[in-house]
């Protein structure tokens, strides 16, 4: 049997065969994947971090809802377009990349740190100092996937065992694409081959032809489809090369990230986190120390150590080394800060620890002197304010401003109060913080109160109907607040069990009436018989310069008879205070 040479008449054929030849001689050494590296590592941490911040956004509210939600996009977007970029070759280490590019990725780790961080320290975001940290990131990641999205549209990293090759991504697309028009032209050739002319009945031909077709498929099918062989091609042709990337010795080698926390208080932290890649050996930790002792692995993965550091002693403050060591003593280094925790201040408690009156056996028409004690039982506490009840139906009684109180402080306030009828079971009561100024560890404990009993007074003499009662002494007394003064017109109507007198002025002529802490008498005529007081009318008009004015007391007294009603007041007559009312009907 004589051998024929095979004749390949048609362009196409020969322009496939051609193709094939090349691509055989790039077959026999398809590199194989490095595995772990630091794009993967970055990649990582941000995918925890989208987790946190979608498991957080829903706990958030108003802008820093929407703030962050802007920037889990962001970093979806970013992260999409590093791992399109590397695609399997993952394992390029941050050390092997151009300076750009590495300072970029650096600048993005930091922030995903500082992200992380915020919301460990502050899970809702609530405090300013958060949401600004948080916006200010937002701004920072926008305009840093600006830039590296800007950087990385245009290439694509591709690469062998022991190195990683930047290329264009158009002339990889490029590739893809001529792969797959050369492919299909010659599966087009193969069959149109096949039915026009036929394979060779038999022989060396005929084998030959079968491999060629097999190989042309499998060679021109691996560049479009197997990104591996597609690499190889390109770095060992140099089509669209732009740079090496060394894989440095780190490349599957352990390496330590972050440490979280990376400061804490003494005596505050039961466990430490350790970041890395590549932590164990073997599928075993290394030992660690921190500082001079070492400390227990609790539990491991690949990426994270956590070690117990409950039984840590430190006596001063300070940075201290965290140091693991790996067979062969190969050692990862990292640091923590040691500070002293910030004391959470103890709660304020304020008391009323006693409450003493005199006289003991008080009776109608008899004015007793309460003495009433707080106490700040607990942490510093802050002005606050005290008001006391004869009774507790009683709410005419002024309060008074309690100033701040350093813890075991107390301070004595005095009151005073003229009971014009008998009581039984009448319940004295004192109360603490009575405007809740104060945040307490105990706010059920601010009311002291007892029982005391108001004794009848002596049985007054009737006064007979033809005892002439028209003339009367009013006796008015200013209390002792700041501006209890008036500079207005005061007037007062008597109403008695007969009838009403008419409004008669207040004034002492060429003297200034109604000043602060002052008592002043005024006769009055009510012009008839009224009978016994019953009311009276009080008001002024509102004039003159600051014309609020306090009325501790009013006395009427009948002249004829010495029968007296006492008034206790105790309330502000002014728009600006108490209820704004400047005119009262007041009942004794």
């Amino acid at each position: 049997m004589m051998w024929r040479p095979i004749r390949v008449r048609h362009w196409a054929t020969k322009l496939l065969l051609i193709a094939a030849v090349w691509g055989l001689t790039a077959l026999p050494a398809l590199p194989v994947q490095a595995q772990g590296g630091t794009i993967n590592d970055l990649l990582s941490l941000g995918a925890n971090t989208v987790r946190e911040v979608q498991e957080t956004i829903p706990l958030l509210q108003g802008a820093i809802q929407e703030t962050m939600q802007s920037l889990v996009t962001q970093l979806e977007s970013l992260l999409e377009t590093i791992s399109q970029t590397y695609q399997e070759n993952l394992s390029v280490t941050l050390s092997s990349l151009d300076t750009f590019t590495r300072e970029k990725f650096t600048d993005l780790e930091n922030l995903l740190d500082r992200v992380n961080d915020k919301l460990q320290e502050d899970v809702q975001l609530i405090s300013q100092e958060a949401q600004t940290i948080i916006r200010a990131a937002r701004d920072e990641l926008e305009q840093l996937a600006t830039t590296l999205q800007e950087s990385l549209s245009s290439v694509i990293i591709v690469g062998g065992e022991t190195a990683a090759f930047v290329v264009d991504r158009t002339f990889h697309n490029a590739i893809v694409l001529i792969s797959l028009l050369i492919l299909g032209l010659g599966l087009v050739a193969f069959v149109w081959s096949l039915f026009r002319r036929g394979l060779p009945q038999g022989g060396l031909t005929r084998t030959l032809l079968l491999a060629f077709m097999g190989i042309f498929i499998v060679v021109f099918g691996s560049i479009a489809l197997v990104p591996s062989v597609r690499a190889f091609v390109m770095t060992n042709t140099g089509l669209g090369l732009k740079q090496r990337l060394e894989k440095d010795q780190l490349v599957g080698q352990p390496k330590l990230l972050r440490v979280n926390p990376d400061q804490f208080g003494v005596n505050t932290l039961d466990e430490l986190e350790i970041w890395g890649s590549s932590l164990l050996v073997n599928n075993a930790p290394p030992t660690a120390k921190i500082g001079t002792q070492t400390v227990t692995v609790k539990s491991f993965q690949p990426d994270l150590l956590v070690l117990d550091v409950s039984s840590l002693s430190v006596n001063a403050t300070g940075t201290l080394n965290i140091v693991l060591t790996y067979p062969d003593n190969v050692e990862l280094r990292g640091s923590v800060r040691i500070g002293v925790p910030t004391a959470t201040p103890a709660p304020a408690d304020l008391i009323i620890s006693t409450m003493t009156f005199q006289p003991s056996q008080p009776q109608e028409g008899q004015t007793i002197t309460a003495s009433v004690t707080v106490t700040n039982q607990g942490g510093n506490a802050g002005p606050s304010t005290v008001k006391w009840f004869p009774c507790a139906d009683l709410s005419s009684v002024e309060k008074k401003p309690v100033p701040a109180l350093a813890s075991g402080q107390g301070l004595a306030f005095t009151f005073t109060f003229t009971f014009t009828s008998a009581r039984t079971n009448c319940q004295m009561q004192a109360v603490a913080d009575f405007d809740n100024q104060i945040t307490e560890s105990n706010e059920a404990n601010n009311l002291k109160q007892t029982a005391i009993t108001v004794r009848a007074g002596p049985t007054r003499t009737p006064v007979p109907t033809t005892v002439p009662s028209r003339i009367f002494t009013v006796t008015v007394t200013t209390g002792d607040e700041f501006g209890a003064g008036t500079n207005a017109n005061v007037f007062i109507t008597l109403i008695g069990a007969d009838a009403s007198s008419g409004e008669a002025t207040l004034d002492t002529a060429n003297f200034d009436d109604f000043e602060r802490n002052t008592t002043t008498n005024y006769t009055v005529d009510a012009g008839r018989n009224i009978g016994t007081i019953r009311q009276i009318r009080l008001r002024h008009d509102n004039t003159g310069f600051a014309p609020g004015w306090f009325v501790g007391r009013v006395v009427v007294r009948n002249n004829a008879t010495g029968a007296q009603v006492t008034f206790n007041i105790n309330r502000w007559f002014a728009r600006d205070e108490d209820d704004g009312s400047i005119d009262r009907t007041l009942t004794p």
